[in-house]
């Protein structure tokens, strides 16, 4: 915390009152980076539909992750004690939402709560594979991301078979 302090400017009384603890300096961090990642989803959802919401909100929180790993790791740590960015649940419910158009017209699997925490868990799974690499920043690595995410997406859609 005093490094922090140190690096800000300010004192280690201001980010007390401001956070409380390193633990509220950290879920405040965290959460304004979700924040682009829920702006990334529904500027694509709103301009090209849910699924350009979905590769756009992947494609940032990936880039979160290969730009920011220790955060990234941070991000991971809480959400596997239970306490995720608080916009995460809120997000997951609009995605559902957003994937009852595809749901009533036949084209999803599985439910749109079922389809979305199946995105959420390949997303998590995306970025532990991120920060749990020396050399994350390979290209090998972002063609990984692309093929898992496109194989959720196609293990969520039926095919015109």
């Amino acid at each position: 915390m005093r490094a922090i302090c140190a690096q800000a400017g300010v004192t280690p009384p201001t980010l007390y009152h401001h956070y409380g603890d390193l633990r509220g300096l950290h879920q405040a961090a965290i959460d304004e980076t979700y924040l682009q990642v829920v702006k990334a989803y529904q500027e694509g959802a709103t301009n090209q539909g849910p699924l350009k919401g979905i590769r756009d909100g992947w494609a940032r929180f990936l880039s979160f992750a290969y730009a920011e790993p220790n955060m990234c790791r941070i991000v991971i740590e809480q959400i596997m004690v239970g306490a995720p960015p608080r916009m995460v649940a809120e997000t997951l419910r609009g995605v559902a939402e957003d994937l009852e158009q595809f749901y009533s017209q036949g084209l999803l699997k599985y439910s749109p709560y079922e389809s979305t925490q199946l995105l959420w868990m390949s997303a998590l799974g995306a970025l532990t594979y991120v920060v749990s690499r020396q050399d994350c920043d390979d290209v090998s690595g972002i063609v990984l991301q692309r093929v898992m995410l496109d194989s959720t997406l196609h293990a969520l859609f039926k095919s015109n078979e």
